[in-house]
């Protein structure tokens, strides 16, 4: 009656079934046979771990292969070593699988002479890491992504950065070459606002004399028109005293004298308020054109004050720029940081690649020194094996004498039975005869029963 094993209380996995194993390992491509298994032989357990290996280490037969040949072609007597090397190098990715199932147990024996419950169990711990790796490999393909991704947003920042640093530096170029435009147009600046001070003063006592202008013209426009209402009204009355005239000559000579005088003063009043007007004409012309050139000025100021708000716009445009510049190179110090950690991580892999092969040379060397160990002991192994070989053909001769003596035995043994059991029957035909003599000369009756 078979026992249902016990699973290993250290193991770090359960004990799976062997239909749960199989299971396992048909969703793997890998087919097996159910006495695989229960039934394990060295050549099923050999093909069951170089399709595991080729499944999940990704080395398949020809690469197994390759090193074998390449080890073997440097030592003497090659075919001697070729089976043992490739024993032990298949041994060697085999415990490399093993340990990282977390079989740490694996040995040889469970290679050459499997067991079932040993092979059980560490194929449960195989398909535990599988099912893990399965699991898992989503989250692995997500973070190879994100490194990828990382990786591009670093190489698209870098390009990025480059052409900021050429744009500055051609900004920077630009900028120095504008150094004296600006000094000069900065000195303009100055110069023009200074003449605008003193315009700006110059137009408002421009602007208040106009208007005291505008007044006085219209006070002389308002006696202009007073004193020709006033000549109006002395033509009339001159018109008026020549009608009289006729009437009294002398005191319309005398009235027209005296109209005549007022006339004349009139007039004199009247070109001096012309000459005034003319004066005050010509000047206000001559404030006109000032107020158009402080008009200019006004539109120089607002060009200057629309070419400082400009100015100020590239300023600030500028400092926008400088903070995504600023922004942009954080953010490739953030990312030069990670492609940092990025390269630590690879050199520490490329440390780690370093050491794998350094202790591949040392396993080599090992390997080698093991080899010629195995080599010596395989030769004296040889010699044991003919010393043994002479012994067990002197063994089988001399049970070959023994059978025969042992079939001689038997025989004679046979012939002795067989004499024995004729004097037996005939001892027991004598006896019934006896007894049956004794019972008639007795007159008894007896049944016996030999």
């Amino acid at each position: 009656m078979s026992r249902k094993a016990e699973p290993n209380p250290n193991a770090g996995f359960p004990l799976m079934a062997a239909t749960e194993i199989r299971n396992c390992m048909e969703a793997l491509g890998i087919t097996v046979h159910p006495d695989d298994l229960t039934k394990p032989t060295t050549a099923s357990t050999h093909a069951i771990w170089a399709a595991l290996i080729d499944e999940l280490m990704g080395i398949s037969p020809d690469m197994l292969e390759g090193p074998k040949a390449a080890v073997a072609e440097g030592m003497p007597h090659p075919e001697l070593y070729t089976e043992t090397l490739g024993t032990i190098m298949f041994f060697s990715h085999c415990k490399r699988l093993a340990d990282l199932c977390r079989v740490n147990d694996f040995n040889l024996s469970d290679l050459i002479r499997p067991d079932p419950l040993r092979l059980r169990r560490v194929l449960s711990g195989v398909m535990n890491f599988a099912k893990f790796r399965e699991e898992r490999a989503p989250f692995h393909q997500m973070l190879t992504e994100r490194l990828h991704g990382d990786q591009m947003r670093a190489e698209e920042l870098r390009r990025k950065l480059d052409n900021l640093n050429a744009d500055i530096a051609e900004i920077k170029a630009k900028r120095e070459e504008d150094v004296p435009r600006v000094a000069a147009a900065r000195a303009r600046n100055e110069e023009l606002r200074q003449q605008l001070l003193k315009l700006g003063t110059t137009q408002r006592t421009v602007s208040a004399e106009v208007e005291k202008l505008k007044q006085e013209r219209f006070a002389l426009s308002q006696e202009h028109r007073s004193r020709a209402e006033e000549l109006h009204g002395l033509e009339l009355g001159v018109a008026e005293a020549q009608t009289r005239l006729m009437r009294s000559p002398d005191r319309v000579r005398r009235g027209i004298a005296d109209k005549e005088r007022l006339l004349a003063e009139q007039r004199a009043i009247k070109n001096q308020l012309d000459a005034d007007l003319r004066a005050g004409e010509l000047r206000l012309r001559m404030f006109a054109e000032i107020e158009e050139g402080v008009t200019a000025l006004n539109r120089v100021q607002e060009e200057i004050v629309a070419y400082r708000d400009q100015a100020a716009e590239k300023r600030r445009a500028n400092a926008e720029r400088r903070d995504a510049i600023r922004a942009l190179e954080n953010q490739l110090h953030v990312s030069e940081r990670e492609a940092a950690s990025l390269v630590r991580k690879l050199q520490d892999m490329a440390e780690r690649f370093d050491k794998l092969a350094e202790d591949r040379v040392r396993e080599r060397e090992r390997f080698e020194a093991r080899g010629r160990e195995l080599s010596q002991q395989r030769a004296v192994l040889e010699a044991e094996r003919m010393a043994e070989s002479e012994e067990a053909a002197r063994l089988e001769r001399e049970a070959h004498e023994w059978e025969v003596k042992t079939a001689e035995f038997a025989r004679d043994r046979e012939r002795h039975h067989t004499e024995l059991v004729k004097e037996w029957k005939m001892l027991e035909a004598h006896m019934t005869d006896y007894m049956a003599a004794m019972t008639q000369k007795l007159g008894l009756e007896l049944n016996v029963e030999l």
